[in-house]
């Protein structure tokens, strides 16, 4: 029997991976990761996120905004999420969302 595994938790769109991202996505499923949820959790990574999860079947994602970026929750970054919310049943979440007092890197 091959053991699955699940990723919960990952930043396979983001900007650092741009260069090897089919290489990092080919040894996932080489080692048995046959789903995984990539995090956009800045307004930035929304649509790379989910752009992500157009190109590869076994990607889903969860969207939200970091407490270290709660500066720049607005109206319109609401608005904004609720659409990419329903835009696709791939997005499985909402997240990366919260408080986070130990930095303190937003002052919202």
């Amino acid at each position: 029997m091959t053991l699955s595994w699940f990723d919960t938790h990952c930043h396979v769109s983001s900007k650092r991976f741009h260069e090897d991202r089919l290489e990092v996505l080919q040894r996932a499923r080489d080692e048995h990761i046959s789903l995984m949820i990539d995090i956009g959790c800045e307004i930035p990574s929304w649509e790379p996120s989910l752009e992500l999860t157009r190109q590869e079947d076994s990607v889903y994602c969860s969207l939200g905004l970091h407490p270290h970026e709660a500066k720049d929750w607005t109206p319109e970054s609401a608005a904004k999420l609720k659409a990419l919310l329903q835009s696709s049943d791939k997005v499985v979440a909402i997240g990366e969302m919260g408080l986070d007092y130990y930095y303190n890197h937003s002052p919202e």
